[in-house]
Parts: structure tokens; C-alpha cells; sequence
């Protein structure tokens, strides 16, 4: 019987058992995956808490705002939206262009709080008032300007969750139509509580315009992500929309 040398290690391919070294090699690939994994599930309970703190405020501004009769008219938009689960934070962003509790939190969210001053300071006409882009008056265009940029930083600062930013814009790219609808009742409402006449058309193009850069920053910040695959979007470049 020929002699075995104990004091070398056994390989696995001659004897069947795993070397001490494999043994130590797959532990440690074993440890490296519990790690990943126990990642992914704290990542996912924090994401999970992001979106529970969504639906928390949207709940306490929707239990205001349909309570006011001012809004009334927008209550089947907001309904609409809520019918096709749209999440909560393009909600809030939505109706804080015109709803001041909603453009408070957007606000203090993305630590801009000075801008809460241009919605105080908005100008009303006296009169009817054809809508004219090169004459809108200067604390209206500000304002639209303003929400624009907040709405957009809104959706995809730090403490936004990543599967709500997945889910938005997975929706806007397969049911683009209620969505648009609800930011043009939104818009449409906004020049006439300025006593401002503007065309369907023209809202309608500004209400694409404001989806469709919210798209693009949907993508650019899913782009980044390590736990996501999402193709890059266009960059969006208009330098007629309220003159800025």
C-alpha cells in the first residue's frame, strides 16, 4: 500500500474532501454574500420607512386640502391619481404649486425655505388677463419657475425612496395620459386663481414639459444606482418656457 504523506494537504479532486484552504475560500464567499444580502434588506426596510414617511404627510395635506372648498374642483384630479397608485411624493409635488401646506413641505424638504416667500408674494390681475409668456408678470413666472425646480428636486432627493422613483417613472413611461392630466388641472388652476386666461393648448404643452423633465431626472438619478438597471434619458433644454 503506498504511503501518505499527512503533513501535505489533501485535495478534494484526489481524496473527496475539501482543503483546509477551499473550506477557508468558501466560508469567506459565504460571509461576503450574508453581507450583501443583509445590505440589500436594511437598504430596503430604510426605502420601505422613506415611503411609509410619504404616505404619512400625504395623508395629513389631503385631509386639509379636500376639506377646503376653494380646491373643490380639483378633488376628482387628486381622486384620479389615487385611483392608479401613483405615489405619494409626485402627489405632494403636484399640489404644492398651489396648495401652501404642500409647497411648505417641498419646500422645507429640499432645504430652500426662501422660496416660500414667492408663493406669499404672488400677483392676482385685477381683471381678466390674456395669457402672453413674454408679459406674465414677473412673481407669477418666478413661481411657476420655482415649483418647476422643487418638484423636480422633490422626487429624487436623499431620503426619497428608490422604489418609489422606479415606480414613477415605470408609470409615466406606461400611462403617461393620467398622469399629464392631473399636472395640467393643476397648472390650468394656477392661472386662474391669478384671473389669468390661458388656452388647453398652451397648459398642455407646459404640463408635458414639466412630465417629461421629471422623466429625464427620474432616469439620471436611477442611473447611478447600484441596485438598479435604468437606460439613460434624454436632457432636456428649453430656454423660451416662462423666460428665465
Amino acid at each position: 500500500m503506498e504511503d501518505i504523506d499527512i503533513t501535505s494537504p489533501i485535495e478534494s479532486s484526489e481524496w473527496g474532501i475539501p482543503s483546509p484552504e477551499a473550506v477557508r475560500e468558501k466560508s469567506e464567499k459565504q460571509k461576503e454574500s450574508y453581507k450583501k444580502v443583509q445590505a440589500q434588506i436594511q437598504r430596503a426596510q430604510k426605502d420601505e420607512k422613506k415611503a411609509k414617511w410619504d404616505n404619512d404627510e400625504l395623508f395629513q395635506i389631503l385631509t386639509r386640502f379636500i376639506q377646503n372648498p376653494y380646491y373643490e374642483v380639483l378633488i376628482p384630479q387628486v381622486t384620479d391619481i389615487l385611483s392608479i397608485a401613483l405615489p405619494s411624493r409626485p402627489i405632494i409635488g403636484m399640489l404644492a404649486l398651489i396648495y401652501p401646506e404642500a409647497a411648505h413641505h417641498v419646500i422645507y424638504a429640499i432645504w430652500a425655505p426662501e422660496r416660500i416667500y414667492q408663493m406669499q408674494s404672488l400677483y392676482r390681475y385685477d381683471d381678466l388677463w390674456i395669457f402672453q409668456e413674454r408679459d406674465l408678470h414677473t412673481t407669477i413666472r418666478q413661481w411657476m419657475s420655482t415649483w418647476i425646480d422643487s418638484f423636480d428636486r422633490y422626487i429624487v432627493i436623499w431620503e426619497s425612496s428608490i422604489v418609489m422613483q422606479q415606480k414613477f417613472l415605470t408609470m409615466i413611461d406606461a400611462s403617461e395620459k393620467p398622469i399629464l392630466v392631473a399636472i395640467s388641472a393643476f397648472v390650468g388652476f394656477f392661472f386662474q386663481s391669478r384671473n389669468i386666461v390661458i388656452s388647453l393648448s398652451t397648459i398642455d404643452s407646459y404640463s408635458r414639459f414639466i412630465l417629461k423633465n421629471i422623466r429625464t431626472t427620474l432616469q439620471k438619478s436611477l442611473q447611478g444606482h447600484p441596485d438598479k438597471d435604468i437606460t439613460q434619458g434624454e436632457v432636456i433644454a428649453d430656454t423660451t418656457l416662462f423666460w428665465f
